[in-house]
């Protein structure tokens, strides 16, 4: 049983119900209700979801991680896990001044450091 993937799980599943509950009335919805164009926003819900899906296969595979089926995807989790990181932290910057404004890039940073963790831990067995 690795605890670190079991923490990025956790974690994960985490995030995943920050962004359904927290992240849909907060930002989709009104992103929908804008008066963006019609194609616009339907390329927003493509992207919005996909987030989701990429998430929930990560904890997914986190959880088979955790218990021992690892799948060697550990490497790629931790690169998208802090790409994600990286995005917030560059648009925080570059759109609102200030690098550190947005909690995700906190908690993609903690993600992409379990992972990492996990990985390195599983190459020393």
């Amino acid at each position: 049983m690795s605890y670190w993937y079991l923490a990025a799980t956790a974690l994960t599943v985490l995030t995943i119900g920050a962004h359904v509950i927290g992240g849909g009335p907060v930002i989709h919805r009104p992103v929908l209700q804008s008066g963006l164009a019609t194609d616009v926003k339907a390329v927003i819900s493509v992207i919005w979801h996909a987030i989701t899906a990429i998430m929930v296969l990560s904890a997914i595979w986190l959880g088979l991680a955790a218990i021992g089926r690892d799948m060697g995807a550990a490497p790629f989790i931790a690169a998208q896990f802090f790409a994600f990181s990286g995005l917030f932290l560059l648009y925080g910057t570059l759109r609102l001044g200030a690098p550190f404004v947005f909690p995700q890039f906190y908690i993609f940073l903690v993600l992409g450091l379990l992972v990492s963790v996990g990985y390195w831990r599983g190459l020393q067995v």
